[in-house]
């Protein structure tokens, strides 16, 4: 019986690790998301035009995190995407 305390034991944690850090990403992709907003999607280098972010991958991914995050919080609704906000 103990072992099956520590095996849900392991998982919440697991489910908790897994959450942060997909927020933390989701963050991170916000973050990039503004930054490309302001301008900082491309930039000229002499001749040459480099794009750093494309703002259509980073809203794809973005929505990918989110389904991600609803996936986990069925499993620990005390998190929320409103935790996210900057």
């Amino acid at each position: 019986m103990a072992s099956t305390s520590s095996s849900s034991s392991s998982e919440s944690s697991s489910s908790s690790g897994e959450i942060e850090s997909t927020f933390a990403l989701l963050r991170q992709v916000e973050l990039a998301i503004s930054a490309v907003l302001g301008g900082a999607q491309h930039y000229k280098l002499g001749d040459r035009i480099v794009t750093r972010a494309n703002l259509q991958e980073l809203r794809s991914f973005r929505s990918e995190l989110k389904r991600e995050i609803n996936q986990i919080q069925g499993n620990n609704p005390a998190v929320s995407y409103a935790d996210l906000r900057l």
